[in-house]
């Protein structure tokens, strides 16, 4: 195990990207991917789960990052015990945040490269999971700040303010005479088929929409469950005449053009589901100074 290994390691495990990390290390992306391949085999564990858009720590990640950045720190200690020093190194300092999975990173990464610049020995961990999910990590402790879903915020946690607007969209193929719509009613859909999320990924979206689809008088007839995004918008793209749902913070123009669909707005009642910041766990000058930058 060599501490360039590890120094790469860390650069991913910040940037959460490979592209970014080989930009910033200026070593090639294959390079870095042969050598995370390397110490994963040698730990005989999974150090990052691979995401169709995206890339996360796993739980071991997690653990071996906290431990890698501490001796990280010592090594440099050693390096530098000897030259004279006329104020100590600030210690690295983590900070653990919650985002949910699917999301739209894009304004996330821009507030963290802020909380950077202010912080330069700050490393921010990142995880991305299910609203459930995040919300179990936090009452256990294992985050410092939580984005997530504003339904799924417990009510012993306060939230602090909205990180991201967020309201439920209609995905549809390009080919779907519905989809030259600006916008359509729940109503509007009864003679369609249904792609939904399975309901432990998402029982939001899913109790929300049968409800409304009864509201309006219909019954879906879902022809296909899938377990995350990227399974739906390509059974959309294949079938015509199935839909399903998208929230606008995942809603990247981006993937209209990769999976040839269309997202149209959807016209119902309590259709908004803003992602919200919820108070610090333990309010520390730093984290304060964090929330404050990611909700301006």
């Amino acid at each position: 195990m060599k501490i360039s290994t590890l120094k790469y390691f860390v650069t991913i495990a910040e940037e959460l990207s490979f592209t970014k990390a080989s930009a910033k290390l200026f070593v090639s992306q294959p390079s870095l991917s042969r050598h995370i391949h390397e110490l994963e085999q040698e730990l005989g564990t999974k150090l990052f789960i691979r995401h169709s858009h995206s890339l996360s720590l796993s739980p071991d990640g997690e653990a071996f990052l906290q431990a890698t950045i501490k001796t990280l720190e010592q090594f440099e200690q050693l390096s530098t015990m000897f030259q004279p020093k006329s104020h100590p190194e600030p210690l690295l300092e983590v900070v653990r945040i919650g985002f949910p999975k699917n999301f739209n990173r894009t304004k996330l990464t821009q507030k963290l490269e802020v909380c950077k610049r202010h912080f330069p020995h700050l490393q921010i961990i990142v995880s991305e999971l299910s609203p459930l999910e995040l919300n179990e990590k936090w009452q256990s402790g294992q985050l410092d700040l939580l984005i997530n879903l504003e339904t799924y915020i417990p009510e012993s946690i306060r939230v602090q303010a909205t990180f991201l607007k967020n309201h439920l969209k209609i995905i549809m193929s390009k080919k779907n005479p519905l989809s030259h719509k600006q916008k359509l009613s729940m109503a509007d859909l009864k003679n369609e088929s249904f792609v939904l999320l399975e309901r432990k990924e998402s029982p939001l979206i899913v109790d929300y929409v049968i409800g409304q689809a009864l509201a309006s008088g219909f019954h879906f007839n879902v022809k296909t469950y899938v377990s995350n995004l990227a399974e739906g918008l390509s059974q959309v793209s294949l079938n015509n005449q199935q839909v399903s749902f998208i929230y606008s913070a995942m809603a990247d123009s981006s993937l209209e053009e990769q999976y040839q669909v269309k997202f149209v707005s959807l016209d119902a009642p309590n259709n908004h589901q803003d992602l919200v910041l919820a108070s610090p766990r333990v309010k520390t000058p730093t984290l304060e100074t964090l929330s404050q930058i990611l909700t301006e």
